[in-house]
């Protein structure tokens, strides 16, 4: 079956899917960060440079924000975004960043086939078996849930750059999960 380019899962089954871990959920965020860096090195022979950050938002970074959700703040959907950064408290980014990985390439369109699709992966694709993605970082794709989880809106923001047939592309995405198809 094609999956439709806007992904395919109801967004609660991502979102829960951690829920049953022994595991504190700091130790299986960082776990699966690494984790997931580690499996997307672009040369077996050399070593994921891999960085934690926590920055506070400035005030400049917090109205860009808000500019770029501007086309769809009053959507229901991203309520509790533009609540948290109209809010007076202050903000903060957890950052994570690798070097010497595959980063989130090929389409952003899921219906598309492409033998490169980390993005599709990432962004689209929950619930998938083990066998249709043999290089992807879990069996079925829900480990990435954490980022949302450990979300106050349940958002993750994604920057990533990787190089295709001689180019450079740089992405930005976001991501919301809620409890709809959304």
């Amino acid at each position: 079956e094609v999956m439709p380019s806007s992904g395919g899962a109801h967004a609660s089954e991502l979102a829960n899917s951690t829920q049953s871990s022994k595991v504190n959920d700091i130790e299986l965020l960082f776990r699966e960060a690494i984790q997931n860096s580690h499996d997307q090195r672009i040369d077996q022979k050399i070593t994921v440079d891999f960085f934690i950050e926590i920055n506070k938002i400035q005030k400049s970074e917090r109205e860009l924000l808000s500019e770029t959700i501007a086309p769809v703040q009053n959507s229901p959907l991203f309520l509790k975004l533009r609540e948290l950064i109209k809010s007076p408290g202050n903000l903060y980014l957890l950052s994570f960043t690798d070097t010497h990985t595959k980063g989130l390439n090929g389409p952003t369109d899921a219906s598309l086939a492409s033998k490169e699709k980390n993005f599709v992966n990432f962004f689209h694709k929950v619930g998938r078996d083990s066998q249709s993605d043999s290089d992807a970082g879990g069996s079925f794709g829900h480990g990435r849930a954490v980022f949302f989880n450990s979300s106050k809106v349940a958002t993750a923001l994604v920057f990533t750059r990787f190089e295709t047939e001689g180019k450079f592309i740089s992405r930005f995405y976001g991501m919301t999960l809620d409890d709809s198809f959304n």
